[in-house]
């Protein structure tokens, strides 16, 4: 098989094995035959980094308060209270959540530490801060971790488009389906012109928003975060959605769901942003008839994908769309250009002004078991000793100044008291305060009295 065969060669090996072996047509797909495939890897000295801004790796750098995100050692995992479990991975469990200070609802995902993880959460925080109040994403509100959780904080969203299959039984009708694809488009647009590939675009990573029924795109654990960095080579095409900045923008990882992968990223092959084109058109297919085009594990190589359950436009779309060979794959513009499309205004979808012909149907809360608890645990700086990654612990300025305004508003909101076992120890340190004046005004009295009894004895 030629995915176990590239796996032991160099990436300059493998492009030239692949140059002398002509069953693999693909790979000869993936680059422009016009540059050189030796420069997508081969370089005299790699380009400097810009700068150490927002766009770079959070290791590498102090946290940054530009006003979007910004340190804050206030925020702790016990301020949040659990209401019930939204959902359970490989990599995480997703609670609702209800703050304790604000009183105010999000979802909490909590992932274990384990040794092969850490580099995976790092990048799934970083690219929530890459792309923080883009209407288009989560929105990260808070990141902290303890010696044996990282926990992330983001917007709740009360269904996705999972749910809303299930609802309408498997498929949804062609105008809603395509006014999620018109709006996914425009969301991996701007996610690639900020070095993203998210590479699990699926149903269960597409929430949607109670008010006009936009889609949002979430769940950044197995995203391709790409730094900013100066290249003054000439732009490398590899794949056919557009120029791809520089001989860095490309990998060979292999992952994400199988059923909505891509062939090239399947055979660890040289890929770029167009692999989440190729989620896109799975996702459509589902969409409109409640199936995989190659089965639920994604086999390409043995299932032939017909799409005759669907329109004409639509067939001729999800053909180019899943073609194996990407070069022969519509680029950004031919798919907004698409006949399928010709009802869409692209720039009332940009500003997520067109609202969406149909309503989600909004599943029902699921009841929560009333011992509900997060394995919370030590903070750092107490008995677990000082914090590894104190970089990691962000808050952003709208959570922020949520929780400063009921401050302003409430004089008498302790921080102290933002967890249970400091609110217990500050009420009983109040009673003891009321029953030591309670005390005193008795003893007072009793004193009185006795006063009197003396004053009054012959």
């Amino acid at each position: 098989m030629p995915d176990l065969v590239y796996r032991f060669l160099t990436p300059v090996q493998m492009l030239q094995e692949t140059h002398s072996n002509p069953s693999i047509s693909v790979i000869r797909d993936l680059v422009d035959k016009r540059h050189n495939l030796r420069s997508l890897f081969v370089h005299s000295a790699p380009p400097p980094y810009a700068s150490l801004d927002e766009t770079a790796p959070l290791l590498a750098r102090p946290p940054k308060p530009d006003g979007s995100i910004c340190a804050s050692p206030l925020v702790q995992p016990e301020d949040f209270r659990p209401l019930r479990l939204i959902s359970e991975g490989v990599s995480g469990k997703v609670y609702m959540v209800e703050d304790r200070i604000t009183n105010k609802i999000f979802a909490l995902k909590v992932v274990r530490k384990r040794s092969d993880n850490l580099l995976q959460v790092i990048s799934e925080k970083d690219a929530l801060c890459k792309v923080a109040r883009i209407p288009w994403f989560l929105s990260l509100e808070a990141s902290m971790h303890d010696d044996i959780n990282f926990y992330l904080l983001t917007t709740l969203y009360r269904t996705d488009l999972r749910h809303d299959l299930h609802l309408r039984g498997g498929h949804i009708p062609v105008p809603l389906a395509r006014f999620y694809m018109a709006e996914l488009i425009c969301a991996l647009e701007v996610l690639h012109a900020r070095g993203i590939i998210h590479r699990d675009v699926k149903p269960a990573n597409v929430l949607l928003t109670s008010h006009g029924c936009h889609v949002v795109l979430a769940d950044f654990g197995l995203a391709k975060v790409f730094p900013k960095i100066l290249c003054h080579f000439p732009t490398v095409v590899i794949t056919p959605y557009g120029d791809v900045r520089g001989p860095y923008h490309v990998t060979r990882e292999k992952t994400g769901t199988l059923a909505y992968a891509a062939p090239e990223v399947r055979l660890e092959l040289p890929y770029s942003y167009g692999v989440d084109f190729w989620s896109l058109g799975v996702l459509l297919y589902v969409m409109l008839t409640g199936r995989f085009p190659f089965g639920p594990l994604g086999e390409w190589h043995t299932h032939r994908f017909e799409p005759v359950e669907v329109d004409d436009a639509a067939q001729t779309l999800l053909e180019r769309m899943l073609n194996l060979h990407p070069s022969k794959r519509p680029n950004i513009h031919e798919l907004k250009a698409h006949r399928f499309f010709s009802s869409i205004d692209w720039d009332s979808v940009a500003t997520r002004a067109q609202p969406a012909p149909l309503t989600p149907r909004f599943p029902e809360p699921s009841p929560s078991p009333k011992t509900l608890r997060i394995p919370f645990g030590t903070p750092y700086g107490t008995s677990s000793g000082p914090d590894p990654m104190p970089h990691f612990t962000f808050t952003s300025s709208r959570f922020r100044e949520s929780r400063c305004e009921l401050t302003r508003a409430s004089p008498v909101v302790d921080v102290a008291k933002k967890t249970w076992v400091a609110g217990l120890l500050c009420w009983i340190a109040e009673f003891s305060a009321k029953l030591g004046t309670w005390c005193a005004s008795v003893g007072s009295l009793l004193c009185t009295f006795r006063r009197r009894e003396i004053h009054v004895t012959p």
